[in-house]
């Protein structure tokens, strides 16, 4: 599990997108029937917003996606016959990032972007290999508009754009 898991922190790490708003990127690591999920972006993708939440409506909405993302369930969906568990290991905003790049209407709302990250630890009763991975992030994250897959295992790694809030992924 560990060379599968480094493998895939090392490529998080040094494939850092550029902060986009609407996207995020899925990373998945499969070694056996053991597995972690992360999923990062810009805090505006997950919260429409990219500070700590202040306000009551801010806080709402956090509390909301913190409560809709405690199952991996019901953003991510595996083959029923793996009877695959999960939980989550992290949420939060995990990265400042200060930059020029770009142009704001308000400097001041976008002075210090931020990212967010949940992941999840993954037990399955079978290897996930030779099944469908799906995702449809739509209901619970309304800003996501495009995901930028990376799966790797014990024998398949795959990367794909996808335009899209939802899609799947067959695991060779």
């Amino acid at each position: 599990m560990r060379l599968v898991l480094i493998a895939l922190l090392t490529v998080t790490c040094f494939a850092e997108d550029a902060h986009e708003h609407g996207k995020v990127n899925l990373d998945i690591a499969f070694e056996g029937k053991t597995g972690i999920i992360m999923l990062h972006g810009s805090a505006e993708a997950f919260l429409g917003f990219e500070h700590e939440a202040k306000s009551k409506a801010e806080k709402k909405v956090l509390k909301t996606l913190k409560d809709s993302s405690s199952k991996l369930e019901s953003l991510i969906g595996f083959d029923k016959s793996l009877n695959c568990k999960s939980t989550r290991t992290s949420f939060g905003f995990n990265k400042i990032e200060e930059h020029d790049d770009h142009d704001h209407k308000d400097e001041k709302e976008h002075k210090g972007h931020q990212n967010f990250k949940i992941s999840y630890k993954v037990e399955c009763s079978k290897a996930v290999e030779k099944t469908k991975i799906s995702f449809d992030f739509s209901k619970a994250l309304k800003n996501i508009h495009e995901v930028e897959l990376q799966f790797i295992n014990n024998t398949y790694q795959t990367g794909k754009e996808i335009e899209s809030s939802k899609g799947s992924f067959d695991v060779k």
